[in-house]
């Protein structure tokens, strides 16, 4: 019963029924709720995943944009209030004046949208720094929000969202990859198995173990051998070690051909070596022969 209520795939059934139901006695817009369904698409999970997994960090940005942005809202409330569009309706009160700069100036290309600019009035840029101090101020003042905010921190945003997508997109490919390289129980590679296609298709295949972990689950716990028993304890347990890890009967086999295979040359080699002691013993007793020969017709003369 637990495992029920902990499933998410049943609770969004539920949910997708309770809808329609809904639609059927209140109102068929209600059905719009049913576009939900596109969240269970694997393109869909990996966008989400890549806002939701760093999450943290984008918290911890967004609160830096909030506070740099309300510093900047108490200068502009204190220093330069009279220089905004609308000082009524834009930066009368201190909240006014942040609430302002935090839609007008993330959304656009900064705070400047609600400034008045030296030449909206009719007047002109300053043309020295000394001429004009506190219009110079003020605008290196502006200009530095929309490095700051705009340029660094949002691109900060946009940088761990893309570069989250593109690490869950390259584990999902090495993952994909994984499965069709490797066998799924043992999780050798292809390179490690003389006939991986016949290996995942006789020793290991995939839809036997589930089969066997379906028959253990449905056959009375009473009627389990010592081994069934063993593995379907594991089974409850969320035990996987008794899946043969890094093994394979056929690799084994293999290991006993090469080992037959070595056992045979070290025989031939050992009988080469006993053929060239019997040679050698051979030519000795030839040498011999030769000599006593030689001497017995050197004394005969």
């Amino acid at each position: 019963m637990m495992d029920i209520r902990h499933s998410y795939d049943l609770m969004f059934d539920v949910f997708i029924g309770v809808v329609s139901v809904l639609a059927m006695w209140q109102h068929p817009v209600i059905t719009c709720l049913q576009l939900v369904a596109f969240l269970k698409d694997p393109t869909c999970i990996l966008v989400v995943n890549a806002v939701t997994l760093n999450g943290d960090k984008l918290i911890k940005t967004f609160m830096l944009m909030m506070l740099v942005t309300y510093l900047y809202a108490v200068c502009g409330y204190l220093a330069w209030w009279n220089r905004h569009g609308d000082y009524l309706q834009t930066c009368e009160t201190l909240f006014q004046c942040f609430f302002t700069y935090m839609n007008e100036g993330i959304r656009s290309d900064g705070i400047a949208d609600v400034l008045i600019r030296p030449t909206d009035t009719g007047q002109r840029y300053p043309r020295y720094i000394w001429e004009a101090p506190w219009e110079s101020a003020f605008i290196l003042w502006d200009f530095c929000y929309f490095c700051l905010v705009v340029l660094i921190l949002l691109a900060i945003v946009t940088g761990v969202i893309i570069d989250t997508f593109g690490e869950l997109r390259d584990q999902a490919t090495q993952k994909s990859e994984r499965l069709k390289s490797a066998c799924f129980i043992c999780g050798l590679h292809e390179n490690a198995l003389p006939n991986f296609d016949r290996h995942m298709i006789e020793e290991h295949d995939l839809w036997s173990y589930v089969a066997y972990t379906i028959h253990l689950q449905e056959k009375p716990i009473s009627q389990h051998s010592a081994l069934e028993s063993h593995i379907h304890a594991m089974l409850i347990q969320g035990d996987a070690t008794f899946l043969p890890s890094n093994k394979a009967a056929v690799l084994k086999m293999h290991e006993a051909n090469d080992d037959a295979s070595n056992g045979d040359v070290i025989n031939r080699i050992n009988d080469l070596e006993s053929s060239m002691d019997c040679v050698a013993q051979l030519v000795g007793e030839l040498s011999d022969r030769l000599l006593q020969r030689d001497t017995r017709a050197q004394t005969a003369s």
